[in-house]
């Protein structure tokens, strides 16, 4: 018996064994999930489209242009004239923009703009980065229409005539358009015709913004330079010209693209263009995406993002009528897990200032709700300078700093020039660095009196304005009846 039972046991482990050689090998069959940046997926990307087209690698990130290079490289280099912001290139354009300025009673100023309507160097890199190469338009091109409206039957009704009427005019306002292929920039006509909800500027400003972008451009050209969006409209064009029964039956499901989900947290600080190319990179099942943000979170410069715009991207993906069929209507969570009330309350707060002051320049969502109200925030002066944060360090290993991007490894470097021991113990992070992570301690250093003037003006005015919130204006309204 106790022979039999142990044949009996051999054979069950020897079972197990080949059992788990078989799910090991089926483990090691399937993709597995991915966890990357933004710039790790278009790299996934860009490596599978190369690979499968047999191509060499276009873009240099050494040589590629950010804000940080563009107001450093790129706006240093425009004449005087055009550093004031009004455009200034095509001078036909300006000489219109300042008659349009005197028939309308304004005071025109050089190149056809008030000065207060100046553009500033961000405001030119949220235009050319969120529009004019960053938008859907830019990502999926531009076909114009093959025919005009049919014309409504006699005695059709009032309402019909209206809306053939509107039709005919955008129709017409279409056959300006530049055709353009797939991952090409918007044509000035296409931006300048955008609505009001989607860009903020007047005719005028939009106009010296082209400009501009079009000096940007032939400045990319000369220094053989390049920027993100460039990277990205080049990847969507690729990928739109090849047809989807090629990307299934290539050398894409080995590079493990296209992907089966794709899952995007931080979604507000990208642009349609790269949610465009989530789209491909799920071969237009967009049904497989998931995407998650806050665009009053958005931390990176020059994008301008609106989750209502995610029904334009999906439009143009796989067509209206698909669309409207699938759930793509946001979802708003307003349960906070992560920080308490003190916190969410501020920053409720906060969004009501910049609400009041720049209305329609972000999707203002409900309040967050947290569990706890949580400890009271506190401002201490150093009373030693950087010698008593020193000592804060020492005493609180937990403590982390934060501080301007800018200043970060500045404010590092000085604290550890004499303190060789707190040379591995130091954590200084810039805004940046530190969004999404979590810390028990945290000391904000310097960050309002190391801005430079024009943001420190703008900051005081900001935060010394008294606004209040319509809901809590209700509610005190409420207590004072009772």
């Amino acid at each position: 018996a106790a022979e039999l039972a142990s044949v009996e046991w051999a054979a069950a482990a020897k079972a197990e064994a080949e059992l788990e050689e078989e799910e090991l090998a089926l483990e090691e069959a399937l993709p597995r999930p991915q966890f990357v940046t933004i710039d790790d997926f278009v790299k996934l990307v860009e490596q599978a489209v190369l690979w499968e087209r047999g191509e060499e690698p276009r873009f240099d990130t050494r040589r590629e242009v950010r804000w940080l290079e563009f107001e450093r490289d790129f706006w240093p280099s425009l004449s005087k004239a055009a550093q004031k912001g009004r455009g200034g290139r095509d001078e036909k354009a300006a000489k219109h923009r300042q008659g349009h300025r005197a028939r309308d009673g304004d005071k025109a100023e050089e190149g056809g703009m008030r000065e207060e309507d100046a553009l500033v160097p961000l405001t030119v890199w949220t235009q050319i980065r969120s529009h004019i190469k960053g938008s859907v338009e830019a990502a999926f091109g531009w076909e114009p229409p093959s025919a005009p409206p049919a014309e409504p039957s006699e005695g059709s009704d009032p309402r019909r005539l209206v809306e053939h009427k509107e039709a005919l005019e955008k129709y017409n306002r279409h056959l300006e358009y530049e055709r353009r292929p797939p991952g090409k920039p918007m044509c000035k006509a296409m931006y300048l015709d955008l609505t009001e909800g989607r860009c903020l500027l007047s005719k005028a400003q939009r106009s010296a913004a082209y400009e501009y972008f079009e000096m940007y451009q032939g400045w990319l050209l000369r220094e053989g330079r390049h920027d993100e969006c460039d990277r990205i409209l080049s990847l969507v064009n690729k990928l739109k010209s090849v047809k989807r029964a090629q990307m299934e039956a290539s050398i894409w499901k080995e590079a493990r693209v296209p992907f089966d989900r794709i899952y995007a947290d931080e979604v507000q600080d990208a642009t349609q263009a790269e949610i465009t190319l989530f789209s491909l990179a799920c071969n237009d099942h967009v049904d497989g995406l998931f995407l998650a943000g806050d665009n009053a979170q958005a931390i990176t410069h020059g994008v301008s993002f609106r989750f209502q715009e995610l029904r334009l991207i999906m439009n143009l993906a796989v067509g209206e009528k698909r669309a409207q069929s699938m759930n793509t209507k946001p979802l708003t969570l307003t349960h906070n897990y992560r920080s308490h009330s003190g916190v969410l309350d501020f920053a409720a707060s906060f969004l009501t200032q910049l609400d009041a002051c720049f209305p329609r320049s972000f999707q203002k969502l409900a309040a967050d709700s947290g569990l706890s109200r949580g400890p009271r925030p506190g401002v201490w002066t150093c009373p030693h300078g950087l010698e008593s944060l020193r000592r804060a360090l020492t005493l609180d290993q937990r403590l982390i700093l934060l501080t301007r991007d800018e200043n970060a490894r500045e404010l590092e470097e000085a604290l550890t020039r004499d303190s060789p021991e707190l040379e591995n113990r130091v954590n200084v992070l810039g805004i940046c660095e530190a969004k999404g992570l979590e810390f028990n301690d945290v000391l904000i250093v310097d960050f309002f009196s190391e801005a430079p003037k024009h943001l420190l003006d703008g900051w005081m005015k900001l935060l010394n304005l008294k606004v209040l919130d319509d809901s809590r204006a209700a509610g005190a309204a409420a207590g004072a009846s009772a």
